[in-house]
Formats: structure tokens, sequence, C-alpha cells
């Protein structure tokens, strides 16, 4: 099939409503400024010969489209002429933009060939912004350009060519052996979509060994903290008690991202962990992390004699985020005397912890709580007023808007004999 643009771009937009102008700089911004740059076709009768004195006049000022016409004559005298054409470039931007235009030789026998070499002839011995450039166009010429793709990832010295070429590879590399090279080259722009990384490394997860293969790479301080949380988002969701022991050795981290996306998975998998290092994390410096080490802790402590104490200590916190994940832990622990704490930090001087529960005393979703939430309608201002108004009117089933007044009324009339609604029925 054509890649050219032209097929398209020649479509009669004029008939597809009123706006055709606009229609077809929508579809060419689609495609990409390379081959914006080419939007004028081939012209009958023009030579490869012409095309290039022209690049070589203008140099890095010859405006993409004359690359983009050579490239559209998919014949030798093309090839050849953007060959010579790309080499008159030094600018980053105007090479790019050239480069780009070796995709028209992508399928074409013999030529798709004869690119494939060249690109990565400049690949491997191009200077300045030479490689990189190549490299991109390289990328785009399909399976044809597999085997040299896969020689770069290996041995190439700069490591921008080497995650270029780790993305259109993903697919085919083997998950037991090429581990290590996927998380060596994945830390830089361009190395394939987040989700195929991720998926990649769901396939190593599978294999045997696989989790203690990515355990370790969880915790060696040399990986760089991007690949770790690709890492972590590919084993979150699977079923097996060796991910939560794999996740609590990453708690040894001093990297507070790291710390962060490790906590995060823990509590979305609702693990178990060992206290230790959660109260250390609790006097971490970065009050995200302390107010997840506090969740984590809680649900492993949850029937532990005395931790009721300590979590109704956390409560009255003067730090912002202690009482803010106490909120949390409260709802989980749900005795008596964690309601009544949750429902004081309803009231808390901090916008945040109020916020957070009051998200908790939707959840819990007890009676108890609606004369409380009535009191705060009036207290409250913006935000937090819609949303404390929110969750009375998911709690009830009733829509008496934000006026503390008509609640009260209605309370005081209906609140003793009232029962509360499931929320499937309140909606």
């Amino acid at each position: 099939m054509d890649p050219s643009p032209s097929s398209l771009v020649s479509r009669p937009f004029a008939r597809s409503g009123p706006f055709p102008a606009l229609s077809l700089l929508v579809l060419l911004l689609s495609l990409g400024a390379p081959l914006l740059a080419g939007s004028s076709t081939r012209r009958d009768g023009e030579s490869a010969g012409e095309i290039l004195k022209e690049i070589k006049d203008k140099k890095d000022k010859a405006p993409g489209h004359l690359f983009v016409r050579l490239g559209q004559m998919r014949n030798e005298e093309g090839l050849a002429a953007l060959e010579k054409g790309v080499d008159e470039l030094r600018q980053p931007y105007a090479l790019n933009s050239a480069y780009s235009a070796f995709v028209y030789f992508a399928g074409v026998p013999r030529l798709e060939e004869k690119a494939i070499a060249f690109l990565n002839g400049r690949v491997t011995r191009g200077r300045g912004a030479v490689p990189e450039a190549a490299m991109r166009a390289l990328v785009r010429m399909g399976e044809g350009a597999q085997d040299e793709l896969e020689t770069l990832l290996r041995k190439h010295k700069e490591p921008v060519i080497r995650a270029l070429a780790l993305g259109p590879l993903l697919s085919v590399l083997d998950p037991g052996r090429d581990v290590e090279l996927v998380l060596d080259n994945c830390a830089f722009a361009g190395s394939g979509s987040r989700s195929a990384l991720v998926a990649f490394l769901g396939r190593v997860a599978a294999e045997k060994g696989g989790l203690a293969t990515l355990g370790r790479y969880l915790g060696d301080p040399k990986v760089g903290v991007g690949c770790k949380q690709l890492v972590i988002d590919a084993v979150v969701e699977l079923e097996d008690p060796a991910v939560d022991r794999m996740l609590a050795k990453g708690l040894e981290s001093k990297d507070p991202v790291q710390l962060f996306a490790v906590l995060h998975a823990l509590e979305e998998r609702e693990s178990v962990v060992g206290s230790k290092k959660l109260l250390r994390l609790m006097r971490s410096k970065d009050p995200a992390i302390r107010r997840l080490a506090l969740i984590v802790q809680a649900r492993s402590r949850l029937t532990e004699e005395g931790f009721e104490d300590d979590l109704l200590g956390w409560a009255r916190s003067s730090d912002t985020a202690i009482r803010g994940g106490a909120a949390v832990a409260l709802a989980m622990l749900r005795t008596p005397a964690a309601v009544e704490a949750l429902h004081d930090l309803l009231a808390d001087p901090d916008y945040s912890v109020r916020a957070e529960a009051l998200q908790q005393v939707g959840n819990l979703h007890r009676k108890d709580s609606i004369p409380l939430l009535i009191g705060r309608l009036s207290a409250e201002e913006g935000t937090l007023s819609r949303d404390v108004a929110a969750v009375l009117r998911l709690m009830t089933g009733l829509d008496l808007g934000r006026t503390p007044a008509r609640w009260q009324a209605w309370w005081r009339a209906e609140g003793a004999t009232f029962e509360l609604p499931s929320y499937e029925d309140a909606l």
C-alpha cells in the first residue's frame, strides 16, 4: 500500500461540510509535522536532480516537502537524491523532517533494503544530530528493519539510540532472556508506549522465576525510578502473595517517588505488610508518603491489640498528613470509638482532612452521620459544601439542596423513623 498522504489529501473535502479548509488542516495535523511539510505532492515532469539542486542551494532552510517529493517518486532516482539531500543538512529539526521521507520506500522491492542500509549506516557512523534523525526514520521502516534494530539495541553505545530501537521490538523480545535489556533502555523518551512496556514486563512476571527477577530490579538503585514504576504496574493486579513480598522489599528504597509508588500499589492490593518499615515511613519528609504508610499499616494491624489507641492518637496528631491517613484507617476499623473520631475529623481545621473524612463517612453509610453532615452544610463553603450536600443526597436519596434549614426541618420531622436506603436505591 502506498504510504503517501497524497491519496488522503486529494479527497473532495468541499463535499464534506461547510468548513473544508478546517477539515483539511485537522487531517494534516494528524499526520504529524514531517508529513505536513510534505503536503505538496510530486509535480509531474519534475526530476530528482532539480529537487536536489534546490535542496543544496537552501540546505537547512530547504522546505520539508522537497524531501517528501523525492520519497514519493519511490524509484532509484528519488532514493539516490534523497540520500544526497539529507547529507546537506545539519540542524536537528531539518534532519528529522527530511529523514522521515525515507518511509516512502518501505515495502518497495529492492529499494526498501537500500533505504534501510543507508539509514543504518547513518545511525552507526553519522555525526551530530544525524544518528538520532536516521534512527527515528529507521524505526518507521517496519518489519523490514527488525534485524538492524535488534543489533542497534544490543550493541549501540548511545542510550537514546538503544531506547528508540526498543519500542518496535517489545513484541518479539524474549521475556526470559531480555528483561535486563528492556529495563536498561526504558528510561529514555521514545522506548515504546507505556502499555507495551508494561505488557512485556507482565510476560516476564508470568515466566518461572519472573517475579524474583523483577523484584531484584525493583531493589536495584541503578535502575531508574521510571522503570521501577513500570515493574510495579506490571505486577500490581497479579493474585500472587509473592507480589506483596516483592513490593514490601521496595519499601527499603530512599527514593520518595519509588516509595510512593510502592505504597500506592500495596494500598491498592490491600496488602498486609510488617509495621516496622511503615512506622519509619510515617516519619518521612514527604506528607503523601506519611499518609499512605499509615493507611497500609492500618490494614495490617486492624486486629492487633493496642492498635485502636495508636490510631486514635494519630487522629489527634498535629501532622495534617497523619490525620488524613487516620481518617481512612478509622473507617477501616469501624469500632464505636473509631467512628466517633472520624466524625470529629469532619470539623478538622484543615480542608484536606475534612474532605478525606467526608469521603470516608460517605463510605461508612451510617444513619448517625446524617445530623453531623447537616451541621457541616452551614460550616463549609464552596466545593466542600457541594460535596457535603452530594453525600447527604447519596445517603438519604433526597435532594434538598445546600440549604441547611431544609435538611434540619426534614431531620426533625422524619429523622427518628427514617430508614437509610442502600446507595443503589438512593441513586
